[in-house]
């Protein structure tokens, strides 16, 4: 079955961790790297108090840093993140894209740093914005089609264009407003449309010959859609508003779409609605992750997702193979 790896920063931590006192392995999580931006520039004098975290997403912290007069401007705050991001590729990293390539799989992440691609190109084939280079991936060599071959992916932004990185709370807001541009927008150019739009002028109860008209034709968007996903190593609690938005949307687009009768598909090889998708839940040891879990296992539950619960070294370590045993219910 084909499907698509959608992965956070879990597996940096993981590798991380196993490093250990690898002196060339200096990562630090998401959270680290703001906190640490916020004490030389919000908390000057003071520690930045780890109560704080209780009552701000990463992402408002990051919009104060920016805001703060005595902060620094928002370029110099991107440029601190950006230099605090060493995230080194580990065998951990080499497996799951060795394991993605061979079965062409296409793997979207919400990282910014390339330890899945330092080696492999940057492509350009689509519409291309340093805020949004949402038609751009690493990948060996052009594809033609990103729900049957294997690339990467970054939904949130990379390294290699600062400003596409979304770090604070208005990049999202923005980040959203696009994605709901790109389902439901009317005026897009180039004589593109709306994916809705695609849907219901449809023919004969297929969107196949019509995908291309949609702006969001061959992007991540087109993968994160249109293919059933395995989530590794994000945390998704409550918090995290943005991509939960963005996967209740995806579950109203399938459940429309089965409801006119209208085929996704645009090839036989790929599965029909509706999808059989996946949450591994990882984060077993804090203790604030348990007490969140039935909520956010009633949310993917209700969203049609399988919600499972590994240890990490269940996950990262071994030859990744487990995905498909997962995929297909086991």
């Amino acid at each position: 079955m084909r499907y698509a790896i959608l992965l956070g920063n879990g597996i940096n931590n993981y590798a991380h961790r196993r490093q250990g006192a690898n002196k060339n392995s200096s990562s630090v999580s998401w959270e680290e790297i703001v906190t640490n931006i916020a004490n030389k520039s919000i908390y000057k004098k003071n520690r930045l108090p780890n109560s704080l975290l209780n009552g701000l997403t990463l992402i408002e912290l990051f919009e104060l840093i920016t805001l703060s007069s005595n902060g620094k401007d928002e370029n110099q705050a991107r440029d601190d993140f950006l230099n605090q991001i060493k995230f080194s590729t580990t065998e951990i990293h080499t497996s799951l894209v060795d394991f993605a390539k061979k079965n062409q799989i296409p793997i979207l992440t919400t990282n910014f740093d390339t330890t899945l691609c330092d080696k492999g190109p940057h492509k350009f084939p689509g519409p291309f914005t340093h805020f949004y280079p949402w038609h751009s991936y690493y990948a060996s060599q052009e594809i033609t089609d990103p729900l049957l071959e294997h690339a990467i992916w970054h939904i949130h932004g990379m390294k290699k264009y600062k400003n596409s990185m979304k770090l604070k709370l208005s990049d999202y807001v923005n980040f959203l407003s696009r994605i709901k541009e790109y389902l439901n927008g009317k005026k897009h150019p180039g004589g593109k449309v709306s994916l809705y739009s695609v849907i219901n002028d449809s023919k004969n109860n297929s969107i196949d010959p019509e995908m291309e008209r949609w702006v969001g034709a061959r992007s991540w968007l087109d993968v994160f859609l249109h293919l059933p996903l395995v989530i590794i190593g994000l945390g998704l609690n409550f918090r995290e508003f943005g991509l939960r938005w963005l996967l209740i949307q995806r579950y109203k687009y399938h459940l429309y779409c089965q409801k006119i009768k209208i085929k996704i598909p645009r090839a036989k090889s790929l599965p029909k609605l509706p999808f059989t998708d996946v949450y591994i839940e990882t984060n077993l040891e804090n203790s604030m992750a348990t007490m969140e879990e039935t909520g956010k296992k009633l949310f993917f539950e209700t969203l049609n997702f399988r919600y499972y619960r590994r240890k990490p070294a269940e996950i990262y370590e071994g030859n990744w193979e487990w995905i498909h045993d997962l995929i297909g219910g086991k």
